[in-house]
């Protein structure tokens, strides 16, 4: 490895021809590298150092001291908000809007961590007389956060912020999309304050993954491992760590239930519903994927969302078209030919809050769902499979439960709809999946739209609000295979500690026979 002088992506973030590996708070650059390039156009961007299998006093900071290095953190991202876009936009081709709500969530973490440090403190308990027991949240050592793409700097700092600041130091192995973007997480971090080595960022050729990322967690410094990403790809990883008995935090696939009762508020339901399915090109982790609705609210429901999706587009400048749809067969045609001239192709601008989908594979994936159900006898109701990276948002109604659109995470711009005749029906249709990370109910009783959450078997459930949330001051994570273990805030600290206990007795003699 040669070592250069200092980091800088930022500051001018189109420049580099090479992205560096940071280790011990230095750039590393190393022989084996890969390319990344435009995943639109497919011109190339920049080369990219990459680990091979061979590569791999923070704990005494007071809670205090790790306070300040956090909040430092996130007020350099909200003054260096216009470099930030101006690398997203350019490595991700995310849009603007998507990379401000993406700045916009780091922040908001990285803030809520550093108020809920200081209260993370020992218990004691006096199990008997002349006895008392301390417990204590020690930290594990080394963590290695793998991180995703999709919202790259707030899941880049999620993958090793909850660690770091409960006194962990931490390897951030970056997404092979987003290498700059995990690069600038040390880089703030560092100008934050936070000490050389306490963490390191990696990349990894993807041809060479599952072998350089067996051999980190197989690493006796490693001690604990967090993953966020696809369900098959998260099976692996606990796999690894299950053979060398590592822990782990895994948040996995997510496939959404969006109920809607038939007193529901559909005008606000309709919003939530759009804002829900087709947001960042449906590639936001927790995006609702199957809506419920009582049919005797569905014509309602579908001429109220005819007309509040230009609405939202206006005011999101985005080409969005509808998300869930419930839809009568008495006025199918109707609705239809009322659509037809609204829904606009994937903007390709910057300024464009819907994308096409970040490869051709991940388009094809998604129309090949979308094939499936209509051969099953699901109803095209808008939407267009295109080419390329390029779908339309699409809506499928009176869409089969065996369906794999229904079955499988889509992570793209389509929705099916299922009718549902009663609150048991609901109920079974939302529980009847592998996947459990976020579901939502819209009803104007708030009494009967608790009960329903109370049964949903999902990590989090919200009442006539959007699927997508991840508020940093609430826990968050799934259930079944949307993976395990819970991030953000004083949860998410304790996730990566381990408790210790210290038992002191007073001195007595031991009774004799």
């Amino acid at each position: 490895m040669v070592v250069t002088a200092s980091i800088d992506v930022l500051s001018n973030p189109l420049s580099a021809a090479q992205v560096p590996c940071i280790i011990n708070g230095k750039p590393y650059v190393t022989s084996k590298t890969y390319s990344r390039n435009d995943p639109h156009t497919g011109k190339h961007l920049f080369d990219v150092t990459a680990v091979t299998e061979d590569d791999a006093p923070w704990k005494a900071t007071s809670p205090i001291e790790r306070r300040k290095i956090f909040q430092n953190a996130a007020r350099i991202i909200e003054t260096r908000k216009d470099d930030i876009v101006k690398l997203a936009t350019y490595e991700t081709t995310h849009s603007v809007a998507w990379t401000h709500v993406d700045m916009t969530l780091a922040i908001a973490a990285l803030e809520e961590l550093a108020s809920a440090i200081t209260q993370l403190t020992a218990e004691v308990v006096r199990p008997a007389p002349g006895q008392e027991g301390y417990i204590f949240r020690e930290p594990f050592g080394v963590v290695l956060g793998i991180a995703p793409w999709n919202a790259a700097l707030t899941l880049g700092f999620r993958s090793v912020s909850n660690a770091i600041i409960g006194g962990n130091t931490a390897i951030l192995k970056s997404s092979e999309h987003s290498p700059r973007i995990h690069n600038a997480v040390a880089q703030i971090f560092a100008e934050a304050g936070l000490p050389a080595g306490v963490l390191n960022v990696v990349h990894v050729d993807p041809r060479d993954a599952p072998k350089v990322v067996e051999s980190m967690v197989a690493h006796p410094a490693i001690r604990k491992v967090n993953f966020t990403g696809s369900t098959p790809v998260g099976a692996k990883i606990a796999e690894m760590c299950g053979r060398h008995l590592k822990p782990s935090v895994m948040e996995l696939g997510g496939a959404a239930p969006f109920i809607v009762l038939e007193d529901a508020d559909i005008e606000h339901a309709v919003n939530n519903a759009i804002h829900a399915s087709f947001t960042h090109s449906g590639m936001a982790i927790y995006l609702s994927q199957k809506s419920n609705s009582y049919e005797s609210v569905q014509v309602r429901f579908a001429c109220q969302q005819s007309q509040s999706s230009c609405l939202v587009s206006n005011t999101m400048r985005a080409n969005l078209s509808l998300s869930v749809l419930l839809l009568h067969d008495s006025i199918a045609d109707e609705f239809l030919n009322t659509m037809k001239g609204r829904v606009l192709k994937a903007g390709q601008s910057p300024e464009s809050a819907y994308r096409g989908l970040f490869t051709a594979q991940s388009a094809d994936r998604v129309r090949s769902l979308i094939n499936d159900a209509v051969a099953q006898g699901a109803s095209l109701v808008t939407g267009s499979t295109g080419s390329g990276n390029i779908i339309q948002p699409t809506i499928l109604d009176n869409t089969p439960e065996s369906a794999r659109i229904v079955t499988d995470e889509i992570f793209g711009p389509a929705v099916c709809v299922i009718r549902f005749r009663d609150e048991e029906d609901a109920v079974r249709i939302a529980n009847d999946r592998e996947f459990g990370l976020s579901a939502a109910v819209f009803s104007t009783d708030l009494g009967r739209a608790f009960a329903i959450a109370r049964r949903i078997e999902s990590g989090g459930v919200h009442i006539n609000d959007s699927t997508i949330h991840d508020y940093p001051t609430l826990p968050h994570g799934g259930w079944k295979k949307s993976g395990w273990g819970r991030f953000n805030g004083l949860e998410g600290i304790k996730e990566f500690t381990q408790l210790k206990v210290i038992t002191v007795n007073e001195l007595h003699k031991f009774p004799t026979a």
